[in-house]
């Protein structure tokens, strides 16, 4: 058996205003959002008008490589930012997507600096500079 309707009634997050068609109620949100729903997603216990979905989990003390997040950071473009310490003692402000598991991003911009300082080390083994004069003075292997 379902529940009947009323307008001004609050059903989670949502209150029902009034009722607009056959079956379809304009609702307003508590977080400021009118939205026209059906009688079968209300009586279905629809609780907001989807901005709940919409918060992302808390990354606070989430460790992502070098990065940990320590604390919120404004939010803005709708996406949520958090201020992050790496390893190395720098901090940055990344979005909850950089902090995911697909981001490739791990760190502040240390290791692509420790990998330039490495490279910039490395120098040819000089066995291999004997190995190739060889090769090419007797024509081959």
């Amino acid at each position: 058996m379902s529940v009947p309707i009323e307008a001004g009634e609050r059903r989670g997050m949502l209150v029902i205003l009034e009722k607009v068609g056959r079956s379809t109620w304009a609702c307003h949100c508590d977080c400021g959002v009118d939205i026209v729903l059906t009688t079968t997603a209300i009586q279905a216990n629809r609780k907001s008008c989807g901005c709940q979905a919409k918060i992302k989990k808390d990354m606070l003390g989430v460790r992502k490589g070098k990065l940990v997040a320590i604390a919120p950071a404004p939010t803005k473009d709708g996406q949520r930012y958090w201020l992050c310490k790496c390893d190395c003692g720098k901090e940055t402000i990344l979005s909850t997507k950089e902090l995911g598991p697909r981001s490739g991003r791990s760190s502040c911009g240390c290791i692509r600096e420790e990998a330039i300082q490495n490279a910039k080390k490395w120098k040819p083994d000089p066995r291999r500079e004997f190995h190739k004069k060889l090769t090419e003075a007797y024509g081959g292997r």
